[in-house]
């Protein structure tokens, strides 16, 4: 008689996503770590994409990165959903920590090759969970795209400001108007930034909102954003060293609930990879 075993840390009783199940299938794939993840890896993966889509804040996502969970650099560079990033810094595998995600430094950063002109000037959000440590000058940026000319359009996800001498989202044109900040000094593992309406833009602190309504250009820059640093005129400025776990770049504005589920959603599969990985 033969007996077939199946190992339990490779393969999983769960029926995947097919989202997630794609994802999966990349990673573990010759572009990524070209061997199997563990089976509770992969569970966990499946949980997140499904938190995300039962909170609608899958569809509208032109681009999701994961980068935490897969085995290598190269499988945690595979976005979840959208356009691939380049590794333009360039992270090396000492950046990076499968539990925890990928750390950035004063010169490394990700081109999204997502263009702002991608996002509906009304109507966006720049997302980021991991960890944020930067609280004093110079200021440092977490994702975004400028071309480097006053009174043109911006759109930054600001890891620290100086001027306001706290986190901010701007989504408008330069120099004009107020933009909504936090002058907390606290760490962050949360930030989203997003516009919902013309002249409704608010910041998501750890779940914590503040609003302004200040008015945002009719349209945005042909510049890619970019992680860890902002594009200014296609050159980075501004590196962070803080570590990304999950982060997202909508053509929606989330609301709270949505916010709070991103937040959420990141916050529960860490706990998961720490439990699931050796």
């Amino acid at each position: 008689m033969s007996v077939i075993y199946i190992n339990p840390y490779v393969f999983s009783a769960v029926a995947y996503d097919a989202d997630a199940a794609a994802y999966i299938a990349l990673v573990e794939g010759a572009s990524g770590d070209n061997q199997a993840l563990e089976a509770a890896v992969k569970d966990a993966i499946n949980s997140y994409v499904l938190s995300l889509k039962l909170n609608s804040i899958w569809t509208d996502a032109i681009q999701l990165l994961l980068p935490c969970g897969p085995r290598t650099l190269a499988g945690a560079l595979i976005p979840l959903k959208g356009t691939a990033p380049t590794n333009s810094g360039t992270f090396v595998t000492g950046d990076y920590n499968r539990k925890l995600g990928l750390t950035g430094s004063g010169t490394k950063y990700l081109n999204s090759n997502v263009l702002a002109t991608s996002l509906p000037g009304a109507t966006h959000a720049l997302a980021w969970y991991g960890s944020i440590t930067e609280n004093s000058t110079p200021d440092k940026f977490l994702i975004g795209a400028y071309n480097g000319v006053t009174q043109q359009s911006l759109v930054l996800l600001d890891s620290w400001i100086g001027s306001a001498s706290g986190r901010a989202f701007r989504s408008a044109t330069f120099n004009a108007g107020t933009f909504p900040v936090s002058t907390s000094t606290a760490s962050a593992d949360c930030l989203i930034g997003t516009r919902t309406a013309l002249n409704s833009a608010t910041l998501y602190v750890n779940g914590t909102a503040t609003t302004n309504t200040s008015t945002v250009s009719p349209a945005f820059n042909a510049y890619s954003f970019y992680w860890f640093a902002l594009n200014n005129a296609n050159a980075p400025a501004g590196y962070s060293g803080s570590r990304l776990a999950a982060g997202g770049i909508y053509t929606i504005g989330m609301n709270s609930t949505q916010a709070a589920a991103f937040r959420s959603a990141g916050a529960t599969y860490l706990a998961a990879l720490n439990t699931a990985i050796p």
